[in-house]
Parts: C-alpha cells; sequence; structure tokens
C-alpha cells in the first residue's frame, strides 16, 4: 500500500470532512482516507502512487486548499 501525507485547509465541519472524503475516494486504487478535522492533515492511502495533483483535481470544485505535509 502506498500512502500520501497531505494538509487540507478550510475545514469548518464535520460535512466537510465527509465530502473531502467521499471526493478523494474517488481516485482511481484509493482505498482509505483519513482527515483530521482540526490539523487537516489528510492520509490518503492506495493500492498504487496517488499524486497531490490528481488529489488537487478531485477538491477543485471546492474551497479547500491542499499543500504537502
Amino acid at each position: 500500500m502506498k500512502t500520501l501525507k497531505i494538509k487540507l485547509q478550510g475545514l469548518h465541519c464535520p460535512a466537510c470532512v465527509q465530502l473531502s472524503t467521499m471526493k478523494l475516494k474517488k481516485i482511481a486504487g484509493v482505498e482509505t482516507v483519513k482527515i483530521n478535522l482540526v490539523s487537516g492533515q489528510t492520509e490518503i492511502i492506495a493500492n498504487r502512487d496517488v499524486s497531490i495533483d490528481e488529489a488537487k483535481k478531485m477538491l477543485q470544485d471546492t474551497d479547500y486548499s491542499i499543500s504537502n505535509i
């Protein structure tokens, strides 16, 4: 398994986490997404390498910003 660790900024509530999780799980090969609401730290666990650009593309229609940890 491969893990991508990123930071999401702009999360305000549990619904933000749920929406982000749902969108990130649509990336091919992603099996698990873990998001900490308070810190924004996010782990994307997949059966292949997932790039930060793929994550940005999935969340492009939201107000969340993504950065490397």
